[in-house]
């Protein structure tokens, strides 16, 4: 690196400079051309410097990162598409990544602070449990055999949303046709009354 800079700063030709200096493995194979890359994708340092450049051609100062020292040329850019050709692309890359499921879970948890909300699980499952395996093999769940079941499931800002209200909801949200086995349902009763509640998270919100 030391003899790289002044030399390129006399007009030496970049790439014959790469070949001769550079100790980068992956990209002196290229004559030091790395892929397009985009925010997020290199260290802080380096995009920073990278994306400093405006013009074709244009270098940096030697860039010391935690990988060693870096001299970036600007080779191109490449326009940012539309939102709209790259939306569904962006939703798939931020629901992958494990960070919106923290922010999720740590904005559930602030707002259940906010309405004091509390939570029985042992009545949701008495509820489950109650339902008929028969109903799971032909699709049909109606609400109205379940109005004897009063217990709490849920309750938030003082309003409490009972065992009978849930079957409601559940009719309502499946209109009615839910299948499979007593532990897959119960897996998607507790994924129904999780959407419940951020439906009502919402409102309050």
């Amino acid at each position: 690196m030391i003899p790289f800079w002044p030399c390129s700063k006399k007009g030496e030709k970049f790439e014959s400079l790469v070949e001769k200096y550079s100790e980068d493995k992956f990209s002196k194979n290229t004559q030091g051309t790395l892929a397009s890359f985009g925010v997020g994708q290199m260290v802080p340092d380096f995009e920073d410097a990278a994306f400093g450049l405006k013009n074709p051609g244009d270098m940096t100062e030697p860039v010391r990162t935690e990988f060693g020292y870096h001299i970036i040329r600007l080779i191109k850019k490449t326009p940012v598409r539309p939102y709209d050709s790259i939306k569904t692309e962006l939703t798939r890359k931020v629901e992958k990544d494990g960070r919106i499921e923290i922010a999720r879970r740590l904005y559930t948890e602030k707002i259940k602070q906010k309405v004091s909300f509390k939570e029985d699980v042992s009545a949701l499952e008495e509820l489950i449990a109650a339902i008929p395996d028969t109903n799971l093999r032909n699709g049909s769940f109606n609400a109205s055999d379940y109005k004897r079941f009063n217990k709490r499931i849920f309750e938030m800002t003082g309003v409490t949303f009972s065992q009978s209200d849930f079957a409601n909801y559940i009719e309502q949200y499946t209109k009615g046709k839910i299948y499979g086995q007593k532990k897959v349902r119960c897996a998607h009763c507790t994924k129904i009354i999780q959407t419940k509640r951020f439906t009502i998270f919402r409102k309050i919100n």
